[in-house]
């Protein structure tokens, strides 16, 4: 087949070796702009298409009308979208005569749309998953190739469950090249009206709701440890990351949500939560680093009782 490649992250960079790797021909590779303020924790999708002289483009704006003229002029018989940012419109759909497929981890209809990793986390799923489905004009709503399920246990995180949903999904990827080598390509319906949308987050997104009970908060810190931007909340003035806590069932008496106190035999620093706290184990505290509270508070002058302002 001749494919257009549309990728970013590790899962593009290995699904676009293994079309290289089963004969394919790629027309062009189509990345990401670089952005200098993004953290990278990530291979180059770019990198990789530059190592093997492919032809690569990195479009702001990939539906504009003289780069969709490029892409008919490419031919492509498929597109593969793996990790990419941008909503494709109509024009682009319809040039590859076998489709345009995409790779999406989360088992649609949930979790539609932007970050579903994160916030399969954050809402305390109990499993996600990886699906590769056809793309149509809406989102994630074409019908579904193959899928496959992914446990979520109590101590993943954004990262460790990057790291399956990566795995599981090249694997994933590698069944349905297959179908499509064979010319017997599967489908089950995507019940739009089953699942559920979600926006991709954004930094400001990460701020600590302490009247929350020690679960959910938990859940929202370890859904956005690093390099994700973090759990946070402001103490004396200084925003303080929380970049790993752990929920107890308990909290010091008399205290109120979002109150700091220390436990008297250990040392060590909590925040009250709307029922339960949560213990600090590592924080990013702005003007002193990354650490645990009990070497960072002292030399901030942060003393137990302080409440942790919301903004």
């Amino acid at each position: 087949m001749k494919i257009l490649f549309m990728g970013n992250h590790n899962i593009g960079v290995m699904c676009l070796g293994h079309l290289i790797q089963r004969g394919h021909e790629i027309a062009a590779v189509i990345g990401i702009p670089e952005d200098p303020d993004e953290v990278k924790y990530y291979d180059s999708v770019l990198g990789k298409a530059d190592q093997l002289r492919l032809q690569t483009y990195a479009p702001k704006n990939v539906n504009n009308s003289e780069l969709v003229a490029v892409f008919r002029e490419l031919a492509p018989d498929l597109i593969v979208v793996i990790s990419y940012r941008q909503i494709l419109r109509k024009p682009i759909i319809d040039i590859p005569r076998l489709g345009v497929i995409n790779l999406h981890g989360a088992l649609l209809p949930k979790f539609r749309g932007g970050s579903p990793i994160n916030w399969a986390i954050i809402n305390g799923e109990s499993e996600t998953g990886v699906t590769i489905h056809y793309i149509d004009e809406g989102v994630d709503t074409g019908p579904i190739i193959a899928q496959r399920r992914i446990p979520i246990t109590c101590d993943d995180t954004a990262v460790t469950l990057f790291e399956k949903v990566t795995n599981e999904g090249f694997e994933l990827f590698k069944q349905v090249v297959y179908y499509f080598e064979t010319g017997s390509v599967p489908t089950i319906p995507n019940r739009k009206e089953e699942g559920s949308y979600y926006r991709r987050r954004t930094p400001d997104q990460g701020v600590i709701d302490w009247k929350l009970d020690a679960t959910s908060i938990y859940n929202l810190i370890r859904a956005l440890v690093p390099p994700f931007p973090g759990a946070f909340s402001y103490i004396r003035g200084r925003k303080m990351t929380v970049e790993w806590g752990v929920p107890l069932a308990v909290s010091k008496e008399d205290t109120a949500p979002g109150e700091l106190f220390r436990f008297t035999h250990s040392g060590q620093y909590a925040v009250a939560a709307g029922s339960g706290s949560i213990l600090l184990n590592k924080v990013n505290l702005d003007g002193f680093g990354s650490g645990t509270p009990e070497e960072l508070f002292p030399r901030a002058d942060v003393i137990p009782g302080l409440i942790c302002e919301r903004s």
